[in-house]
């Protein structure tokens, strides 16, 4: 299969970056929404990973991948509410 790029004008672009971008959405939103329910149904828990993201990334003004790399409550959380989802699909 020959593929060239010099066909496709910005529009066909746009459109493309627009559908990928929508895509994502689609499944990110829902995740994030129902990752913050969580969180809102669970106060200690949402106090332990605010009390760990103070520890580790304190008072600096950006957030950098050796924070997120500690963040290990964060990541379980966050793992967990994946677990727990796909575990009621498949009931």
């Amino acid at each position: 299969m020959s593929f060239d790029t010099r066909t496709f004008s910005l529009k066909d672009v746009a459109v493309v970056l627009l559908s990928l971008f929508a895509d994502s959405l689609s499944t990110t939103t829902p995740t994030i929404l129902f990752n913050l329910y969580c969180l809102s149904k669970n106060q200690d828990v949402q106090d332990k990973i605010y009390s760990q993201i103070r520890d580790v990334v304190g008072d600096s003004k950006d957030i950098t991948q050796e924070h997120i790399n500690k963040l290990s409550y964060l990541k379980a959380f966050i793992k967990e509410t994946f677990r727990y989802v796909h575990a009621k699909r498949n009931k």
